[in-house]
């Protein structure tokens, strides 16, 4: 039942926003892959799983015309699309079962140089788990085709994902 919970929040997000449809469960199985492949144990790699697939549930609380916009943000649209790793432990911190969540959630997007958000976290400041989401977050993001580029591919996603913090 508990995967089950898990499942349902995180349709609850792309039924809000079905340009993500898929997203969290795709992010979810590489998550699950990485940990695998680092030969995590079997709770560790649940984890990383179950923070995959719940790690934008605080875009809930995002307004649709700052998640549906498809331009360029203002500052004010990023501050609020910044905050939903905040929303998203917030709405989580109720259910006893999600406390091992929270963290993974809340800080699924800072980067291992500091640049990231919401608290400029770097290495080791980071969860291990939202380590592995944003691995998984980042690998989807740069291997998906975009109007201007062509698909990375499997070998070439790998490099940008290893360099990119070292590039300043």
């Amino acid at each position: 039942m508990y995967l089950e919970v898990i499942t349902a929040l995180a349709f609850t997000v792309e039924a809000k926003d079905p340009y993500t449809r898929g997203h969290s469960h795709r992010v979810s199985e590489i998550a699950t892959a990485i940990g695998e492949e680092m030969d995590l144990d079997q709770e560790d790699i649940s984890l990383a799983r179950d923070a995959a697939l719940l790690h934008d549930i605080g875009k809930i609380g995002v307004p649709d015309e700052t998640l549906g916009n498809a331009g360029s943000l203002s500052a004010t649209g990023w501050a609020i699309m910044e905050n939903h790793p905040v929303m998203g432990e917030y709405i989580v911190k109720p259910v006893d079962g999600l406390q091992h969540l929270r963290e993974p959630i809340r800080h699924h997007h800072e980067r291992m140089d500091g640049s990231g958000y919401p608290e400029g976290l770097e290495e080791n400041q980071i969860h291990p788990a939202a380590r592995i989401v944003n691995l998984a977050m980042t690998y989807i993001a740069i291997n998906q085709p975009r109007h201007h580029r062509e698909e990375f591919g499997v070998a070439r996603s790998i490099r940008e994902v290893i360099y990119k913090d070292k590039k300043k």
